[in-house]
């Protein structure tokens, strides 16, 4: 799966190989669903398996600083529901 825009090819694969099993399970999650809410509690269900406030929010700002090398992509957190991607 890629991506391409004005800025360079994005590859989901290329992308995800460095990260780690669950950085690439929630970012899969985000970008399958990109441009829409990802609930919380889907989130918790398809990356962990049960409830984990805490390390989401670690994990999304792994992600967060992750994707500052690539301008086009940008997690935005929506309050009290959860995450978009968003690919301009």
């Amino acid at each position: 799966m890629s991506y391409k825009n004005k800025m360079p090819e994005f590859k989901l694969e290329e992308f995800i190989r460095p990260l780690t099993p669950t950085e690439g399970r929630l970012f899969r999650t985000l970008y399958r669903n990109h441009g829409r809410i990802v609930l919380k509690a889907d989130i918790f269900e398809e990356v962990w398996g049960w409830e984990a406030q805490d390390s989401l929010y670690v994990y999304i700002g792994r992600l967060k600083k992750i994707l500052k090398r690539y301008p086009h992509l940008t997690i935005e957190s929506i309050s009290r529901k959860g995450y978009r991607l968003m690919i301009k």
